[in-house]
């Protein structure tokens, strides 16, 4: 809901680092979170540097596609970084992402 997300975006500013998924990223940027997002190394940029100007000073965007598999993308607020893992599909209810 839009006074849930409010509320989040400002817990978040408190934070040192945020780990937001794809969708939850998109909602932060006030963008369709409707549909799946595939990144590209520039948008992956764009989206870590929108996020961390909202008040984080680092922020991970876990379980990120992108060609090649899916990635946890970093930013310290200084560099990018591209992680990969194996990636365990299923469904693990309240589990969040584990990276």
């Amino acid at each position: 809901t839009p006074p849930l997300r409010a509320k989040m975006k400002s817990l978040a500013r408190a934070g040192d680092v945020i780990t937001p998924n794809a969708t939850e990223a998109a909602m932060r940027l006030g963008m369709d979170f409707t549909r799946p997002v595939r990144f590209t190394p520039l948008s992956a940029k764009k989206w870590l540097r929108t996020l961390c100007a909202q008040g984080a000073g680092r922020a991970v965007i876990t379980s990120a596609e992108m060609d090649g598999g899916r990635y946890n993308l970093l930013f310290d607020g200084e560099t990018f970084f591209r992680l990969r893992g194996r990636y365990a599909s299923g469904s693990y209810p309240g589990t969040g992402d584990i990276f």
